[in-house]
């Protein structure tokens, strides 16, 4: 009689603690599945960042391209000699003018 009361118990009991175990481990456990949707995110934010790492190595490889001791460019070389020497305007400083016709007629 005491078995059956033990079976009948202490066996679901077993059971559904396994199963708690389990589900607890699933979701919040060293490769639940918080932490892959954390690992997700951050492998989102790594390619953005790479992406822009990216874009910057080409922007740099361009510049260094214009500086190759071979063939200097020159016009490059002389625009970073007056940006750097504080020779040029800013860029928000320079005006265009646009001609009428009329001025060409003359």
């Amino acid at each position: 009689m005491m078995r059956y009361y033990i079976a009948r118990f202490f066996i679901p009991c077993i059971s559904l603690l396994c199963i708690f175990y389990f589900l607890y481990h699933l979701l919040e456990g060293e490769r639940g599945l918080s932490v892959y949707l954390k690992l997700e995110k951050d492998l989102i934010q790594a390619e953005e960042k790479l992406e822009g790492l990216k874009k910057h190595h080409q922007f740099l490889k361009k510049t260094l391209s214009h500086l190759h001791p071979e063939h200097i460019d020159q016009d490059y070389m002389d625009e970073i000699i007056r940006s750097e020497l504080g020779v040029m305007p800013p860029a928000d400083e320079e005006k265009i003018i646009i001609l009428e016709e009329e001025f060409f007629k003359k």
